[in-house]
């Protein structure tokens, strides 16, 4: 029997997996952001679909709940998802600067 929680998750991944598609299709994310955040939004589907299926790998983690699985877990998401935006943020900071030292050395009214 599938519980109230159950249906809002899974309706949650389904919908963000058709507004991944959605930027994918405007041309927003590329081929591997589509495969990977589509990946992370089936997972989450699947496993409010089949929670039971969960407590093998939280028996093999030694963890008592499945709560406590899903807040590691999601914890450890979100300091990837952070490192990788830092990284992001940080070339482009690089790219930025470039442009903006180019364009400083081609002006007209630069001071000599």
């Amino acid at each position: 029997m599938v519980s109230g929680i159950q249906i809002v998750v899974m309706a949650f991944a389904v919908i963000m997996a058709f507004i991944t598609y959605n930027f994918y299709r405007r041309m927003h994310f590329k081929k591997k952001d589509l495969f990977l955040w589509t990946a992370a939004w089936a997972v989450l589907f699947l496993a409010a679909l089949f929670p039971q299926s969960i407590s093998v790998v939280i028996q093999q983690l030694h963890i008592e709940r499945g709560m406590d699985f899903f807040t590691i877990f999601g914890f450890i998401f979100l300091l990837v998802v952070v490192f990788y935006l830092y990284a992001i943020t940080f070339q482009l900071q690089s790219k930025i600067e470039k442009i903006v030292l180019a364009v400083a050395g081609k002006s007209k009214y630069r001071k000599k």
